[in-house]
């Protein structure tokens, strides 16, 4: 076991004003800065990325403008452009009222990746004007998921072979944002999941992603996206199907159809949650979580870190109290940390214990 610092930022103001405290907090803590001393795109495509961001993503230009101002560097500079606009795995699930001994909305979810290439970030984060919202950042600007002050939860996985320009992924079929890009923009923007499927609609993306979106209505959308083919599937509390559920693989028909086989440890993961909360008998927050503290391939919790696949965080939304439980890196060794949406945790970094196990070759098999 080795241990590695996880983070917290608290970010308010105008989008320049966030961006000059995101540039302090990279100075303070340099070894999360990664900047590329070469242009990474022409002169030609970052106007036009520029622009981009101007139509769909407003304030994001503004907030680079800052933290480059403090900095001292070109936005050109900035890999956040070239990597979101164009490799994770990750188990969440919306669990409605109907389910549990409480009649709350519940969200779980837990994010695999690598130690070596995440931020390990907590944000608050209250633009002026927007809704305010609590998620963990990815490249610095985005979100890989998160609950505004409206109720509205966003969480996403990969959905079979990710996108990106990295070797190894799959290339961009079309031009669009990443998922991180999308989560923020949502969050910042839409106070429920009427609102987020249709700014989502407008949103030229390019990922292939599993996003489920909640409000404290009930109302659950989850649209899966796969080989630019899209399908949306929406239930509410009150409906047969009382919980969402997604791992990294298709299930809707319109879309899983592109890729028929999937990674074993992704339907395993699946169908834990399944057995989980398909049953009649109601379940309370600690059954929830108890998912989430025990380790694959009883649970959801995966220590596969040098394979790029290692729960980073963990995190319980209530969304009818507006609260978060969240653990940096595996809950099997670190604790747990409760934060209401918006709020600021009592620290700036917190040591995070990390253990790698391999699972063997089967856990990357593919199968029917």
């Amino acid at each position: 076991m080795y241990q590695m610092k996880g983070y917290f930022a608290s970010l308010k103001g105008s989008h320049y004003d966030i961006g000059r405290q995101q540039g302090r907090f990279f100075v303070k803590y340099p070894e999360l800065l990664r900047i590329n001393d070469r242009d990474l795109v022409s002169e030609t495509e970052f106007k036009k990325i520029w622009n981009m961001y101007e139509e769909y993503v407003p304030g994001i230009n503004e907030e680079m403008n800052g933290f480059c101002d403090e900095l001292k560097i070109l936005p050109r500079q900035i890999g956040y452009y070239n990597m979101s606009w164009i490799n994770a795995g990750c188990s969440h699930a919306a669990l409605l009222s109907g389910i549990n001994s409480k009649g709350h909305i519940y969200v779980l979810r837990n994010f695999d990746f690598s130690d070596t290439m995440d931020d390990m970030r907590l944000c608050s984060t209250h633009v002026n004007g927007k809704y305010a919202h609590s998620g963990f950042s990815l490249s610095y600007f985005g979100r890989t998921e998160g609950m505004n002050n409206q109720g509205l939860c966003i969480t996403n996985s990969s959905c079979g072979m990710p996108v990106g320009d990295t070797p190894g992924l799959r290339k961009p079929g079309v031009s669009g944002f990443q998922f991180w890009v999308v989560i923020r923009t949502l969050l910042e923007e839409c106070r429920d999941v009427r609102e987020a499927l249709q700014y989502f609609n407008d949103l030229p993306s390019t990922y292939n992603f599993n996003m489920i979106l909640t409000d404290s209505s009930g109302h659950t959308a989850k649209v899966e996206v796969l080989n630019h083919k899209k399908a949306v599937y929406q239930c509410a509390s009150g409906d047969d199907a009382v919980f969402l559920a997604a791992t990294n693989h298709a299930v809707l028909p319109e879309v899983s159809i592109e890729e028929p086989v999937k990674m074993k440890h992704s339907m395993i993961r699946y169908r834990l949650m399944q057995l989980a909360f398909s049953g009649k008998e109601k379940y309370d927050i600690e059954n929830a979580k108890e998912l989430l503290n025990t380790e694959y391939p009883y649970g959801l919790a995966v220590h596969n870190y040098e394979e790029f696949f290692g729960t980073l965080h963990s995190v319980l939304f209530d969304l009818n109290l507006g609260t978060l439980d969240l653990c940096y890196g595996s809950p099997l060794d670190n604790q747990w940390i409760h934060l209401k949406v918006g709020d600021d945790l009592p620290f700036e970094e917190i040591l995070v214990n990390i253990e790698n196990r391999s699972y063997g070759s089967e856990f990357w098999e593919m199968v029917e």
